[in-house]
């Protein structure tokens, strides 16, 4: 199921043809989207359902057989109801300005949302954390590539602890994460693995 938080609790918003609507990251490298309407029987011959918004009208179809029964049923209910939806919209390929959204989830308005049922648990077991490395070596530095030659990213004091991404081919580097969000490598005579 999609992620809900991510939606908008506003209207939805003009949208003009190419543009991506409501995208979730700056980049635009994301072409998600959340808009609200009703979905109703297709006048197009090709697709079963379409989603009105006030500024626009989509044709739809579910990202998996569930979904597209789901958009199916909720068409037929008259009155039209209320929904929310979250997918990527894509601009058809047959030359006409009207766009198509790939539906992942949807939301009925008219519905309170489902309040689950609490079970009971068996007491967990104890959490083992990943494998990660401890640094040994005083004055360790943490590098761009498994190479004494590659870029200093960091000095790492004695004792700090980082979760290990990988190794190189020879061996004689890890992999670790993370130095300011990005992955680095540390010599292996400088740390000590833990938890392999």
């Amino acid at each position: 199921m999609a992620d809900r938080t991510a939606w908008s609790d506003i209207d939805a918003q003009p949208v003009q043809h190419g543009q991506r609507v409501g995208a979730s990251s700056a980049s635009g490298r994301r072409a998600c989207l959340w808009l609200a309407g009703n979905v109703e029987p297709s006048r197009n011959e090709r697709f079963t359902t379409e989603f009105v918004t006030a500024y626009e009208t989509f044709l739809v179809i579910g990202a998996n057989a569930d979904i597209d029964r789901q958009l199916q049923e909720i068409s037929l209910i008259t009155p039209p109801v209320q929904v929310k939806i979250w997918g990527r919209a894509v601009d058809l390929l047959d030359g006409t300005e009207q766009r198509q959204i790939v539906v992942q989830d949807i939301l009925r308005m008219d519905e309170p949302p489902a309040t689950p049922t609490p079970t009971p648990t068996a007491t967990p077991a104890p959490i083992q954390r990943l494998p990660y490395l401890v640094v040994t070596g005083a004055g360790a530095t943490i590098r761009s590539e498994p190479s004494s030659a590659a870029a200093v990213l960091a000095q790492i004091p004695q004792g700090s602890e980082f979760d290990i991404v990988g190794r190189d081919g020879s061996l004689q580097w890890w992999q670790i994460c993370c130095i300011g969000g990005e992955p680095g490598w540390i010599f292996r005579v400088l740390v000590s693995p833990q938890g392999i």
